[in-house]
């Protein structure tokens, strides 16, 4: 045995290393920041459609003829 402590060095008389950690996966749905971002995405999208869907349309336009030839009909406008 070395005069020296090695903690990386396993031999029978100390503990055996810790067992590798295995990562698991989680589905790409149930990841918080990927969920996060598609909310916000529909939530934009959403409030976007809203205010296209519920603002009045346009139902009358008022044009005027201010031509020189239009100078004779200024009764009629």
């Amino acid at each position: 045995m070395s005069r020296y402590y090695h903690p990386t060095r396993y031999t029978s008389r100390s503990p055996q290393p810790p067992a590798a950690r295995t990562q698991i996966n989680q589905s790409w749905f149930k990841s918080p920041l990927i969920l996060s971002a598609i909310l916000l995405g529909l939530g934009v999208v959403g409030a976007t459609l809203f205010v296209e869907f519920t603002t009045q349309r346009i139902i009358h336009i008022r044009a005027d003829d201010n031509s020189d030839s239009a100078e004779t009909y200024t009764a009629q406008r």
